[in-house]
């Protein structure tokens, strides 16, 4: 959800996305998810427009 918006898995041919678009839907729908959420849940990914204070981040080797 970052930069180009680029799928994370080969394609033949690439569709489009709405990820930009959407983005801000995108973030709203994560924040009430974790005002709602029960456990954990935590972004895994270094690079992501997600902010840390709506899903934190964490190393998968410390889990």
């Amino acid at each position: 959800m970052k930069g180009k918006c680029q799928r994370f898995y080969k394609e033949d041919i690439a569709q489009p996305t709405s990820l930009q678009k959407d983005f801000d839907l995108i973030l709203k729908s994560f924040s009430f998810l974790m005002q709602k959420q029960y456990g954990n849940i935590y972004n895994l990914s270094e690079e992501t427009a997600i902010p840390y204070e709506v899903i934190p981040f964490v190393n998968v080797n410390t889990i």
